[in-house]
């Protein structure tokens, strides 16, 4: 009856791998304490990390934290409410710093500020700034969800100079809530979720409507987040639904990962999504506090890193950089 149990479990939590179900089935047997399938959940959950090294991936639960940094307050390297993140086109990672109302770049050799933080312009001041995404597209190398203001900008940041420029603005009367957004490589077209119309759009670079990521057989709830795999495939933080949307570059639905849940392979508030050069994805699981890593195939699933007050942002290279929105948000970089 256990192994019947444990086989089950481990099936319907996306594990194939029954190597660890009959382990945990074996063990069991022995062990007195196990009488029910809760006992056995929170056994495998509890030693998970045994067989979570597998060669999928390099991050796992022995990540550490390497640095810590973005002092809470206003200053040159603070941080006020830090929302999602990324990594630009020079290898630096870029914040909205949302409570600031700007825009900030840490050079990952120092972890200091390397640009001066970027405020908007007249023409388009930022306000409640929640994503900046690196960009791609010619003449533009950032793309920002200036939230508050319910507009997208397209920034243009010149290092040498250490400065950054608006090139563009759009979405004005259209957009809501824009909470973040991602360029599709090749086209340089925009996906923009928009929390409070429940919706997911894709725009050409001057704002014209190409359509939406949507599906008849579902509404996403209060969806938070995107991001482009590396196949091209846009994948949507529902946040209100408790899982991820799979839809392909037009918009169209491929798939649904997860439920509500805190095992492993399940969500409690999904935000920011990021993928590192391999194809791994990185879900940053709010409610849960931690960090999920997702196999490219999607068929297998790892807690990247625990113990996490809140996380809101993720961005991936060599290192993993989480970020928390709060009046003593954080900015933390992890190591496998």
């Amino acid at each position: 009856a256990i192994l019947a149990l444990g086989t089950y479990w481990s099936v319907q939590h996306s594990e194939s791998d029954l190597i660890w179900s009959t382990f945990c089935c074996v063990y069991a047997v022995f062990n007195s304490t196990i009488n029910s399938v809760t006992d056995l959940k929170q056994f495998a959950m509890t030693h998970y990390s045994l067989i979570q090294n597998y060669p999928y991936g390099t991050y796992g639960n022995g990540s550490r934290c390497i640095t810590s940094f973005g002092a809470s307050g206003d200053g040159g390297d603070d941080l006020n409410w830090p929302w999602y993140c990324d990594v630009n086109n020079v290898g630096d990672f870029v914040i909205a710093d949302t409570m600031n109302n700007r825009i900030q770049t840490f050079q990952t050799s120092t972890y200091r500020a390397s640009l001066q933080p970027y405020y908007g312009s007249e023409k388009s001041p930022l306000f409640g700034v929640k994503s900046v995404k690196s960009s791609g597209i010619p003449g533009t190398n950032l793309v920002v969800a200036n939230t508050d203001a319910q507009e997208v900008c397209l920034l243009r940041a010149d290092y040498a100079k250490g400065e950054i420029n608006l090139v563009n603005s759009f979405g004005k009367g259209f957009f809501q809530e824009p909470t973040d957004v991602c360029v599709q490589r090749g086209t340089g077209n925009i996906v923009v979720v928009d929390t409070c119309l429940h919706q997911v759009s894709i725009h050409t670079q001057s704002g014209m409507l190409l359509g939406f990521c949507q599906q008849d057989n579902f509404n996403m709830s209060q969806p938070s987040a995107v991001a482009i795999s590396p196949t091209g495939d846009i994948f949507v933080s529902d946040t209100g639904n408790n899982c991820l949307r799979q839809f392909k570059c037009n918009g169209q639905y491929v798939a649904t990962i997860g439920k509500k849940g805190s095992f492993v392979g399940e969500f409690n508030g999904p935000r920011g999504i990021a993928f590192d050069q391999r194809g791994y994805m990185f879900v940053a699981d709010e409610f849960n506090n931690r960090i999920q890593m997702i196999s490219p195939d999607l068929r297998h699933f790892t807690n990247a890193v625990t113990n996490l007050p809140l996380p809101k942002g993720v961005a991936a290279n060599k290192n993993l950089l989480v970020t928390a929105a709060a009046s003593d948000g954080f900015a933390k970089v992890y190591h496998p």
